[in-house]
């Protein structure tokens, strides 16, 4: 009997798309990410269900045509190197005489961008390579089309983080000694507030990543120090900035359902979530705050302009 004869054939796909590298990975290696654009033509709609991202761990993919075809495909991982490199095997479940090959991703940082090359080999011969050309130049069109704009998640995150120099000025003033004072009796404590805006931006941009946000019912925590408000600024800032990462502006566009108790309140674009409230409901409450400080007789940094203690436009001012 002959040795059996291992294939050569090999294909070799290279595209660099306008997004950093971690966020590449992931669309890669989560299951809500890889279905956005895992399929050759948008006349398919492709469906994660296993991804067990470990070496030795199994992914299974199906691909639904419109016309109401299933493609089922899976695989075992062979090497996961965070962000760099993904290896895995790669069968048709679909077809029972598909031999197994092996696909090799390797990531590479170009400035802001990444660039994404693809090794398919093992292939049993030209024809089905010649078919696994055309499926993955449709999957990186498809990626390239949900993932190269991100204009809108740049712009969001760009002034978030120039508002958080405004936002953290007033929180390095609150007094320690205050955090359970409130104006009136309906009125959040001191404690309570600032905490509030410190975890605001990473809490509404974490839930802006998925579809559904269940509107929460508990009371707002009461800061305990000030220290650690704005300890929890910096974490929630961080936790913002990655969230925003993994958008584009197709994701930022599309519908989000905000939920009470399971039940649909209101559905509106993404957007509309992140500007209302990561941002705009960010300034009302710092505006709140501005006032606590003046009410205990604390001295007001410039917000947007000069305050009655502070003016950044006259360089002999001095804070009173």
């Amino acid at each position: 009997m002959s040795a059996p004869q291992i294939s050569t054939r090999i294909l070799e796909l290279s595209r660099t798309f306008a997004a950093p590298r971690e966020k590449v990975f992931r669309a890669w290696t989560e299951a809500e990410e890889l279905a956005r654009w895992f399929s050759p033509t948008d006349d398919y709609s492709a469906v994660v269900p296993q991804l067990e991202l470990r070496v030795g761990g199994t992914w299974r993919l199906e691909m639904h045509h419109k016309g109401g075809a299933v493609h089922k495909l899976f695989g075992v991982y062979r090497e996961i190197s965070r962000p760099e490199k993904l290896a895995f095997t790669w069968r048709w479940e679909s077809n029972a005489d598909s031999e197994e090959t092996l696909v090799t991703v390797e990531f590479r940082s170009v400035g802001n961008s990444t660039e994404v090359a693809l090794t398919h080999e093992g292939f049993a011969g030209d024809e089905e390579r010649g078919k696994h050309i055309h499926g993955w130049t449709g999957c990186f069109d498809r990626f390239a089309r949900t993932y190269n704009s991100q204009a809108l998640p740049d712009s969001l995150w760009a002034e978030l983080e120039q508002e958080s120099q405004t936002t953290r000025k007033l929180l390095e003033r609150i007094p320690d000694d205050k955090l359970s004072w409130r104006p009136h009796a309906k009125s959040f404590t001191l404690g309570q507030l600032a905490l509030h805006i410190a975890a605001a931006p990473g809490a509404v941009a974490s839930a802006a990543v998925h579809d559904a946000f269940e509107v929460p019912s508990e009371p707002q925590a009461e800061g305990t120090s000030r220290a650690a408000i704005l300890a929890e600024f910096s974490r929630g800032l961080g936790q913002a900035k990655e969230a925003l990462a993994t958008m584009d502006d197709a994701r930022v566009f599309a519908n989000f359902t905000a939920t009470k108790d399971g039940k649909p309140l209101m559905v509106f674009p993404r957007i509309g979530f992140l500007r209302s409230i990561m941002l705009n409901h960010l300034y009302h409450h710092r505006g709140q705050l501005t006032v606590y400080l003046r009410l205990l007789d604390v001295l007001v940094p410039s917000v947007y302009g000069p305050s009655a203690d502070e003016n950044p436009w006259d360089s002999s001012a001095e804070i009173k």
